[in-house]
C-alpha cells in the first residue's frame, strides 16, 4: 500500500546501504537500487512498494554476488513509459537483455553498469519532461458516502472478484468525512474513527503499517472541523462468525473550502 514505511524497512538491506530516508534525494526522478542480500523472486513487489511510496519510476536489482550480473524488475508510474526507456537503453549497449510495457519492465545489467544506466535513465526524462515529472494520476471508480459502507453494497463489489491482473480491485473514494479520532493498533496500523459532516453517520476505517509514518503526523494536525476524503476499498471483513462491512483506506486528502 501507498506509504508502507513498515513494510519496506523490513525488506532493504540490513546494511542501510538503502535508506527510506536517502531515497528521494539520491536517486531524483527515477529511483534505481540494487544489493547482492535481494532475493530475485521478491524484487517485484520491492520495486512496486518503492515506486508507490516515493510516486516514480523505480528498477530493484538482485545482484549475484559471484558474476556481478543482476535481474531486475522495474514498475512505473502513469505518463512515464517505463518499457521504452529499458528497450532504448538495449539498443544502446547499456544492458544485454530487457523489455516491457509502459507500466513494467523486466532486464540484466552489470554491476559495474549500473550508475551508467541510472544516467541514462535520468538524462532520458529530464529531455522529455523537463526538471518535474508528471503529477501522479489516481483512477477512482466510484464515490462513497459514510452511509454507504454497508454489507449490501460490499457484496455487490464481492462479485466482481477475483481481484488481480488484469481485474484490479475498485478504488473507492469515501468523502466527504470528518476525522473524530485516530487510534494505533497493534503498534503499527491506524484505526480512523470518521463520521459524516452532520456527525450522524459513524463508522470506523483501518489503514495498515501506517503508524508513525508522515501520514499519520498529518492525522494528528487535522482538526474535526475539517473535511477529509479517504481513498481505499470496500470488504466483507469476517470475524468470530460475523460479517461487517469494512473500509480499507491507502491515502487521504484534506478537502478545500
Amino acid at each position: 500500500e501507498r506509504h508502507d514505511e513498515h513494510w519496506l524497512r523490513e525488506h532493504l538491506p540490513a546494511d542501510g546501504s538503502v535508506r527510506i530516508d536517502n531515497v528521494s534525494a539520491r536517486y531524483g526522478s527515477l529511483i534505481v537500487v540494487g544489493h547482492e542480500d535481494w532475493h530475485p523472486g521478491v524484487i517485484g513487489l520491492i520495486a512496486a512498494r518503492l515506486k508507490e511510496h516515493f510516486q516514480r519510476p523505480t528498477a530493484v536489482i538482485a545482484y549475484d554476488a559471484t558474476s556481478g550480473k543482476g535481474k531486475a524488475s522495474a514498475r512505473s508510474v502513469s505518463g512515464i513509459d517505463l518499457g521504452a526507456l529499458v528497450i532504448k537503453a538495449r539498443l544502446q549497449g547499456l544492458i544485454p537483455e530487457g523489455g516491457g510495457h509502459a507500466m513494467a519492465a523486466g532486464f540484466s545489467v552489470m554491476k559495474d553498469k549500473t550508475n551508467d544506466l541510472l544516467d541514462f535513465f535520468q538524462t532520458e526524462l529530464r529531455n522529455q519532461f523537463g526538471d518535474s515529472l508528471p503529477a501522479p494520476e489516481i483512477k477512482i471508480d466510484a464515490q462513497l458516502a459514510p452511509a454507504g459502507v454497508n454489507m449490501n453494497v460490499a457484496k455487490d463489489l464481492q462479485q466482481l472478484e477475483p481481484f488481480g491482473q488484469g481485474n484490479a480491485s475498485p478504488k473507492l473514494l469515501l468523502s466527504p468525512l470528518r476525522l473524530q479520532r485516530v487510534d494505533v493498533v497493534k503498534e503499527k496500523h491506524l484505526r480512523l474513527n470518521v463520521s459524516d459532516l452532520s456527525n450522524q453517520q459513524r463508522l470506523s476505517v483501518m489503514m495498515f503499517n501506517q503508524a508513525e509514518t508522515p501520514l499519520h503526523r498529518a492525522f494528528e494536525k487535522i482538526s474535526p472541523q475539517q473535511s477529509i476524503s479517504l481513498l481505499g476499498s470496500l470488504k466483507v471483513n469476517t470475524w468470530q462468525g460475523r460479517q461487517e462491512a469494512q473500509f480499507l483506506a491507502e491515502d487521504a486528502a484534506i478537502l478545500e473550502g
